[in-house]
């Protein structure tokens, strides 16, 4: 038994190497070429040296000399104008300010323009902070949680995301690399151990819980899946066809996983800690602690499941409030019935994944 669980750790270890090379070597640390799906625009940081605002007839209009922070044009200057019409999107820039540049190409011409600010580097150093707290925090724990946070970023936008744009079936692509996620991130934060085992049971029997419901409800709906903008948008410049449920559904899973792996592990440490500190409790006692761990935390983590779907779609309910647009209405739009269908699938597969992971955690305590 202690020589299996030895290969399968070996194995584990090699598989974590692979994936942290893998994901040097692909990092890519500046793209400055994006694509429309009709035409290549360049972007080129620069920093605007002179500012000069002009009022007239209530419009207002900034001209612009900025210079290139290197590439090609380093150390160059340009002038540019901001359209200033009021409009809420509209951004006021100041000298000192740092931008992107971008060239359009036409068939004889080229020309640059504002792309807009450089948030990159501000985005950059809220991440340092996040990275500091956990680590100060948490110590070893935390660097293991950082590593593992970004070998799921890695599976996601290196693997998930491409396998999708190039057709393959998404619900499937995102099952196997949740479950691939959920191994490599809780074996790496916690061990190879008898609690980390019953989490990753646990947070793989919600989130499959979750996907069946939502695929059985969505079919009962007639959910479509493309009401969204981004995904329509997506239909048109994708090279290969995107399915649009498919895509839904694996938003789903994603979304779920998370907080799933939260209470699964939680409350899997849990049982394993009473165990420890009283030998003497059996199969039974120990999963009825797990139930009453679960029962305290379902709470507050379904609650930050909802809350988090209800906050991406706050602007929307704002609309639909504006408009005074019946309930019943809005329950049968396509977009909100896609919202409710997640929110309440994620929630059963918390729900679900408590008393399994109860169960495994208490059996593999006493193995």
């Amino acid at each position: 038994m202690r020589g299996g669980a030895g290969i399968i750790k070996k194995c584990y270890i090699i598989l974590l190497i692979v994936f942290i090379i893998t994901f040097v070597v692909s990092f890519e640390p500046e793209i400055f070429t994006t694509n429309n799906g009709f035409n290549k625009e360049n972007l080129y940081r620069a920093k605007i040296v002179e500012l000069q605002n002009i009022t007239n007839n209530y419009k207002h209009k900034q001209l612009i000399t900025a210079q290139f922070i290197g590439g090609p044009y380093s150390a160059k200057c340009i002038s540019l104008s901001n359209e200033l019409n009021g409009q809420p999107f509209e951004i006021k820039y100041k000298k000192g300010d740092l931008i992107f540049l971008g060239l359009a190409k036409e068939k004889s011409s080229s020309f640059f323009y504002i792309y807009g600010p450089i948030r990159d580097r501000w985005l950059l150093l809220l991440l340092l902070f996040f990275v500091a707290s956990v680590v100060i925090i948490a110590g070893l724990q935390g660097i293991r949680a950082i590593i593992s946070l970004g070998l799921v970023c890695f599976l996601v936008f290196k693997i998930l995301v491409p396998l999708m744009i190039q057709g393959y079936e998404p619900i499937i692509v995102t099952l196997v690399i949740a479950a691939l996620a959920t191994v490599l991130n809780l074996f790496l934060v916690s061990g190879f151990n008898a609690k980390t085992i019953a989490a990753i049971i646990g947070t793989l029997s919600g989130v499959i819980t979750a996907t069946l419901l939502a695929l059985i409800f969505g079919e009962l709906t007639h959910l479509i899946g493309n009401s969204d903008e981004s995904m329509q948008m997506l239909q048109y410049v994708a090279s290969t066809h995107i399915n649009c449920r498919g895509l839904l559904f694996s938003g789903i899973i994603i979304g779920a996983l998370g907080a799933v792996m939260d209470i699964a592990m939680s409350i899997s440490s849990a049982v394993i800690e009473i165990k420890d500190s009283n030998p003497k409790l059996g199969l039974c006692s120990l999963f009825t602690y797990g139930l009453k761990i679960g029962r305290d935390i379902t709470g507050t983590m379904t609650n930050t499941l909802v809350l988090a779907y209800v906050g991406s779609s706050f602007p929307l309910l704002l609309l639909f409030n504006v408009y005074d647009t019946s309930l019943v209405h809005v329950l049968n739009m396509d977009q909100i019935a896609a919202e409710v269908i997640r929110m309440i699938s994620g929630s059963i597969g918390l729900v679900v994944a408590i008393p399994l992971t109860a169960i495994t955690a208490a059996f593999l305590s006493l193995n």
